[in-house]
C-alpha cells in the first residue's frame, strides 16, 4: 500500500485503481445475499434511480444497528 500512495501522490490513476482494490475490506457476505439485500432496496417503480442513490441507500442500510448509526428510527423521525 506504501508504494501505490507514493505513486497517487503523483495522480497516477492506475495507482488510484490499485489503492481502491488493496484496500477493499473483506467481505464475508455471500454475493447472493447481498443482492438479496440489494433487490429489496429498490422497488420495481425505482428503475430510474440514479447509481449514487442506490449505493447511498445501500451504505446508510449496512450502517442500521452498528456503532455508526445505531437507530434508524431516530434518523427516520428527523428526517421526517
Amino acid at each position: 500500500l506504501k508504494f501505490w500512495e507514493g505513486m497517487w501522490e503523483k495522480r497516477s490513476s492506475v495507482a488510484q485503481v490499485a489503492l481502491d482494490y488493496c484496500s477493499a475490506p473483506a467481505s464475508s457476505t455471500d454475493t447472493e445475499r447481498a443482492f438479496s439485500d440489494g433487490r429489496r432496496e429498490v422497488n420495481f417503480m425505482q428503475h430510474n434511480t440514479l447509481s449514487q442513490t442506490f449505493k447511498s441507500e445501500m451504505a446508510v442500510g449496512s450502517w442500521d444497528g452498528t456503532p455508526l448509526f445505531p437507530d434508524i428510527c431516530r434518523a427516520v423521525q428527523i428526517i421526517k
